[in-house]
């Protein structure tokens, strides 16, 4: 019999694991897990479990199967609830910008304009839109004018350090907030940018992992 470790809480988990775990599973959503790929049980199982996938090649079907349920019940224990306000990120502490108060920097704006396409390719912009270091202003700037804290420096901290239960509490928010925000835009581009987000977010519910409309 194969020993697994099953890490049991989805905080234990990264974005990075949590949303290839994620890609594998949209594929099987509308099917039963018997018709689920050996390969991608195999899959699913190393990255639940941090295991290499070659060491689940000489496990039983028996264990494979017991194994993979373990992971799909995982998977099915998310409740949708706000994102937390500050979270501590390899001992740094990171503050939400509260969207909801609707006092944002222009450049923020700006930035998800230009980042709303790879959000589906590097789903930790996300987290990095919308949380900045303590005691920092979101892209501030050093006495030369170069932004000391870029969104895309966050968001190759948060990938692999970012636990999965916030980036899904803090996507869900951030896509409908946003989206319900500038419904009432005039402005061309950010028009633009809604419909953009509006499919982004379509796209992303594998990602993610949860229905991300607002309920």
């Amino acid at each position: 019999m194969m020993k697994l470790k099953l890490r049991k809480k989805l905080s234990d988990y990264t974005i990075t694991e949590w949303s290839d775990v994620m890609v594998i599973a949209e594929k099987y959503q509308d099917k039963m897990d018997s018709e689920i790929e050996i390969e991608d049980k195999l899959a699913i199982i190393s990255i639940m479990c941090r295991v290499p996938y070659d060491s689940l090649l000489v496990g039983s079907m028996k264990d494979i199967n017991i194994a993979l349920k373990k992971c799909i019940d995982l998977m099915s224990t998310y409740e949708k609830k706000l994102p937390i306000d500050s979270i501590q990120i390899q001992g740094v502490w990171y503050d939400r910008i509260r969207l909801e108060k609707g006092k944002i920097q222009g450049g923020w704006f700006v930035d998800v304009n230009c980042m709303f396409k790879d959000f589906k390719s590097n789903p930790a912009l996300i987290v990095a839109l919308n949380y900045v270091e303590r005691g920092k202003r979101y892209a501030e700037q050093d006495d030369n004018g170069f932004i000391i804290n870029s969104v895309k420096d966050r968001a190759d901290i948060f990938k692999d350090h970012f636990p999965a239960d916030v980036f899904i509490d803090t996507s869900t928010f951030f896509l409908d907030i946003y989206l319900h925000w500038r419904q009432s835009t005039l402005d061309k581009g950010m028009k633009q940018t809604e419909k953009g987000l509006a499919k982004i977010r379509k796209e992303m519910e594998h990602i993610i992992g949860s229905d991300s409309s607002t309920k």
